[in-house]
């Protein structure tokens, strides 16, 4: 099955139109890719992802504010402007200071339990896995077929690229 599709490349006019990407999905569907329609694009979560965003960026921009002038203001200036109910100033230094606790010690951790998950240099796993697949399993010859100048994806077991790399080569 020999698809041809037609993509423009993008230029610094047509980057992040909307109107040029809906024109190179049309044109993928019509060559006749079947794993992409015009329903998928219409029906996507973009709009609602950045208005999620912008509302995260204003409430912490909001918090924050809040933040630096409850730890800032002195409590006669917050007294006058009537807010009264808040919490002491000892947490303004302390909260902080346990989060940049609380982050190193998970950072720290986080890099010793790779440490001690990681086989060492002259262990087999470091090479395979369970999960690798077997010559048998293979179609190697594939790559041989390859007409265009990017080969395919394919598993190349650790014994064929052994092989391949390490073989003695006749010498003329």
């Amino acid at each position: 099955m020999n698809h041809n599709y037609h993509i423009r490349r993008p230029t610094p006019h047509n980057i992040g139109n909307t109107r040029n990407l809906k024109e190179c999905v049309h044109s993928l569907t019509e060559a006749g890719n079947p794993s992409i329609n015009n329903s998928e694009i219409s029906n996507s979560k973009a709009p609602q992802v950045a208005i999620n965003g912008f509302i995260a960026w204003l409430l912490f921009i909001v918090f924050t504010v809040m933040y630096l002038v409850w730890a800032i203001v002195p409590d006669r200036v917050l007294h006058q402007l009537h807010i009264t109910y808040y919490p002491d100033k000892y947490w303004a230094v302390a909260v902080p200071a346990m989060l940049v606790i609380f982050f190193s010690y998970y950072f720290t951790t986080h890099a010793f339990l790779v440490l001690m998950m990681t086989y060492p240099l002259d262990d087999g796993h470091v090479i395979t896995d369970v999960d690798a697949k077997t010559d048998t399993q293979v179609n190697v010859a594939v790559l041989a077929e390859q007409t265009g100048s990017v080969p395919m994806w394919v598993y190349i077991p650790v014994s064929i690229s052994s092989r391949l790399l390490f073989q003695p080569w006749k010498e003329k």
